[in-house]
């Protein structure tokens, strides 16, 4: 099995985090201004999973040596789902919706019962928390509806970028640390992820 340096991948998971936040918040933004179309946006998000499960299964490859079919099968019809037509209306919407969370689960729940697999959980958890957090604020701005960004979103947001900003400082000043371990750092990343939700829910 090949392996890579805690920090490289600590790293890695924390930029994701910062990237996440950052997208999410101008999503919501954009659409609470009218400035963009739940629909259109609907689309480029599909592109955008398409590019995040391709970033994953370089990941994989880079980590893992044995054969890996039937995950393989999961992800491909994950991505032929991502392909589906355009949702012109919001039943379309949210019956693709249904269909790529599932699908999503699927791939998740082959993640975590493989033993083999169970590290890179922590590469494609953040994809599926951000995409239920896209699709929901999608959902909420859909057939010409605009998401307020109440006081609720504004303050779980900026928490949720400030404690993103700490774990990313603490990794560059333990950056030669040999100890450090992602243990270290899980609980933090879990509850920016959580702040993101709550802002998320506030709209």
């Amino acid at each position: 099995m090949k392996t890579k340096k805690p920090i490289l991948i600590l790293v890695k998971i924390a930029g994701q985090l910062l990237k996440d936040q950052q997208e999410l918040d101008y999503l919501a933004f954009q659409l609470s201004l009218g400035e963009a179309e739940a629909k259109e946006e609907f689309e480029k998000t599909k592109s955008k999973i398409k590019n995040s499960l391709h970033k994953f299964r370089v990941e994989l490859n880079s980590q893992i040596d044995e054969e890996y079919a039937f995950l393989d099968n999961s992800l491909t019809d994950l991505e032929n789902e991502l392909d589906e037509g355009e949702a012109k209306t919001k039943e379309l919407f949210l019956k693709q919706k249904k269909n790529i969370l599932q699908k999503l689960e699927v791939v998740k729940i082959e993640i975590e019962n493989t033993p083999v697999f169970l590290k890179l959980a922590d590469f494609f958890t953040p994809l599926l928390i951000k995409t239920k957090l896209q699709l929901e604020i999608l959902e909420k701005n859909f057939d010409g509806k605009k998401a307020e960004l109440t006081t609720g979103y504004n303050e779980e947001m900026i928490t949720a970028h400030e404690k993103i900003n700490v774990i990313i400082s603490t990794l560059k000043e333990k950056q030669d640390d040999a100890n450090l371990k992602w243990e270290n750092f899980k609980d933090e990343i879990h509850i920016s992820y959580e702040h993101l939700r709550k802002a998320i829910h506030a709209l």
